[in-house]
C-alpha cells in the first residue's frame, strides 16, 4: 500500500488505485497524512480542509467523511483512530507515505559522508516527485504546505548538484539548472550552480552571461547587488581559478558552532552584593585560565542560594552580562519553577535522588554562594546541580571550552 501526496493525490494497494472518495474527503485524508501517527483535533481538522470558509455542519461533515474512510482503507493495514477530545489519528507506516518518506531520505542524504551514497539517496527521493504536491486538491492549507514542499524539494535538487559538482558530473546537470534557473531567476544559489556547471564545461562566456543576467534582475526587480558569494565566484571565474565545489554551498562549508545568548535583561538600577561579586569574578577568572589549559577537563558551576525574593537570579542575571562582555562563550538561562526538588510534589524527585548517586559529574569542580548566610543541603544542592547539567549535558558535553555556570535555587 502506498499513499502518493506529491503530486495528484493517490492511494494504491498492491499496484491498483484505491477509491478514497470526492476531493473533499480526500482533503481530510491528506490532512491526516501530512500528521501521520499524530491526533489532530477536529477543529484543526476543520480549518485545515475548508479554511475560512467551513459551513455550519462541518462537524458533522468531518464525521462522515471519517466514517467512509473507515470502510475504504478497511481492507488496509491503516487504522483511523478517533478521540472525543484529542481528534483524529491516521496510524500507517510512514515509509508507505511518499511526503515522508521523501523527508527521510533526504534526511539520510544529509547526514552521510559518502558523496556516492548521498547522491544515490537524494536520487531516490527526488524521484518520488510526481508534481505540485497535493496538486488535485484545493484547500488553503494544503496550498500553503505544498509551498513549503516545493522549498524542501528545491533544497534537495541543489543538494544534490553540489554534490554532483564536486563529483565531477557538472555536463549532466546543465540542461535541469536551466529549468531551474528559469523557475527560479532570483535564486542566487541557483545561479552560482549554473555558471559552475557552465565553466567547467568550458563554457566561460556563458557563465559570466549568468552572472550579468542574474544581477540584471536583481537590480531591476529588488534594488539590490548579488550577494558576496556569488560575486566571489564571478571574480574566480574571470580570474580563470573556479573550482567544483560552488562557492557558499552547504557542502562547502565548516559546520559552525551556534553559541546561545539568552540572558534576561539586567536590572537597570541593581545595587549591593559586592561581595558576592568579588567572588564570581574571582571565579571567573579562574574559569579563564583553565580554559587556556589544553589538559583541563574542568567546569566551573557556581549555585546561588537564598530565601524567595532575596535576589538570587537578579545577582546571577547582573553578574552573566558583566562577564559576557569579555568572553565569547555562550549564555543560557533555565527556568525551573513550580516543583519542590526533594519531595512528594516534584515527579522528578525520586528519579534524581537515585541518579544523583550515579552521576559523574565532580562535586570539587562546584562552588556554592549564598545569599542569606544559610547553605543549602547537600541532597538539595545535588539534585539542584544534576538537573541543571541534565538539562545543559549537550552544551557541556560537546564544547572543549571551560564554563561558569551561575544557578540561583532556593534554600531548603
Amino acid at each position: 500500500m502506498t499513499f502518493w501526496l506529491l503530486g495528484p493525490m493517490e492511494v494504491s494497494v498492491g499496484g491498483e488505485r484505491l477509491d478514497v472518495g470526492h476531493p473533499r474527503q480526500r482533503c481530510v485524508l491528506a490532512v491526516l497524512l501530512v500528521d501521520a501517527n499524530r491526533y489532530v483535533p477536529a477543529e484543526r481538522l476543520i480549518s485545515r480542509v475548508w479554511g475560512d470558509e467551513a459551513p455550519a455542519t462541518a462537524l458533522e461533515l468531518v464525521y462522515g467523511y471519517v466514517s467512509r474512510l473507515r470502510r475504504c482503507l478497511a481492507s488496509t493495514a491503516c487504522v483511523l483512530q478517533s478521540r472525543r477530545e484529542a481528534g483524529y489519528l491516521l496510524q500507517v507506516d510512514p515509509a508507505t507515505v511518499d511526503l515522508h518518506r521523501f523527508r527521510e531520505i533526504a534526511a539520510a542524504a544529509r547526514g552521510s559522508r559518502d558523496d556516492d551514497q548521498a547522491s544515490a539517496h537524494y536520487r531516490e527521493g527526488l524521484q518520488l516527485w510526481r508534481g505540485e504536491a497535493f496538486a488535485d486538491l484545493a484547500s488553503p492549507w494544503l496550498d500553503r504546505m505544498s509551498q513549503t514542499l516545493r522549498r524542501e524539494r528545491l533544497t534537495a535538487e541543489l543538494e544534490r548538484n553540489d554534490i554532483e559538482l564536486r563529483r565531477g558530473r557538472y555536463a549532466g546537470l546543465l540542461s535541469s539548472l536551466a529549468s531551474l534557473a528559469q523557475s527560479h531567476p532570483l535564486d542566487e544559489r541557483v545561479t552560482g550552480q549554473i555558471m559552475l556547471a557552465a565553466y567547467l564545461n568550458g563554457r566561460q562566456a556563458d557563465a559570466l552571461g549568468y552572472y550579468q543576467q542574474t544581477r540584471r534582475r536583481l537590480i531591476g526587480e529588488l534594488g539590490i547587488e548579488p550577494g558576496p558569494d556569488l560575486r566571489e565566484l564571478h571574480q574566480k571565474i574571470l580570474r580563470g581559478e573556479a573550482d567544483a565545489t560552488p562557492s557558499g554551498s552547504v557542502a562547502s562549508r565548516e559546520p559552525r558552532s551556534l553559541v546561545p545568548r539568552q540572558l534576561p535583561h539586567d536590572q537597570v538600577h541593581f545595587t549591593g552584593r559586592r561581595d558576592e561579586l568579588r567572588r564570581l569574578d574571582a571565579l571567573n577568572a579562574d574559569s579563564k585560565a583553565d580554559a587556556k589549559r589544553v589538559t583541563s577537563r574542568r567546569r566551573h558551576i557556581v549555585l546561588i542560594t537564598g530565601p524567595g525574593g532575596v535576589g538570587k537570579t537578579a545577582l546571577a542575571v547582573h553578574f552573566g552580562h558583566a562577564a559576557r562582555a569579555s568572553s565569547r562563550t555562550g549564555s543560557c538561562t533555565s527556568i525551573y519553577a513550580g516543583t519542590t526538588l526533594g519531595s512528594r510534589s516534584c515527579p522528578r524527585a525520586k528519579y534524581l535522588a537515585g541518579s544523583c548517586g550515579r552521576s559523574t559529574l565532580n562535586p570539587s569542580a562546584y562552588q556554592s554562594i549564598s545569599t542569606s548566610g544559610r547553605r543549602c543541603s547537600e541532597r538539595s544542592w545535588q539534585e539542584s546541580l544534576y538537573l541543571w547539567c541534565w538539562t545543559m549535558r549537550r552544551v557541556l558535553s560537546r564544547s572543549g571550552r571551560s564554563y561558569l555556570v551561575t544557578m540561583a535555587a532556593w534554600s531548603w
